[in-house]
């Protein structure tokens, strides 16, 4: 509510101005208290898991644009996009259960919070 009255009384910009010295002291007070144990060991990077990842998710993203506004939903470029989206899909979930550190971990899934929305939601 602070937000809202500082805007109204004066404008967006103050925002900046209160938040910022805030936001400051507070990284500086994490920074010095938190202390973690850091355990040091080389990470491997899973960049054909990412690729894959980010393929299947672009191109489920161009069914959904696309489908039904520039193309109708029963196209043959909606159809090979879609297909190109299950392949892609179904060639990250195989690599995720071979390679020893994926993108996505599968015990992620196996998480009854994060695996459920249902779980995540408020209401419930």
């Amino acid at each position: 509510m602070l937000g809202g009255v500082i805007t109204d009384l004066l404008s967006w910009h103050w925002i900046f101005y209160v938040n910022l010295p805030v936001g400051v002291v507070s990284l500086a007070v994490i920074a010095r208290a938190l202390r973690r144990p850091f355990p040091r060991r080389a990470r491997r990077i899973d960049y054909a898991g990412a690729l894959l990842l980010t393929g299947a998710t672009a191109t489920f993203l161009l069914v959904l644009t696309l489908g039904g506004t520039k193309w109708p939903w029963l196209s043959p470029e909606i159809g090979g996009l879609a297909g190109i989206t299950v392949l892609l899909t179904a060639l990250f979930v195989l690599h995720m259960l071979r390679v020893p550190e994926p993108v996505l971990p599968p015990a992620l899934f196996r998480d009854r919070l994060s695996s459920s929305p249902a779980s995540c939601w408020p209401w419930r």
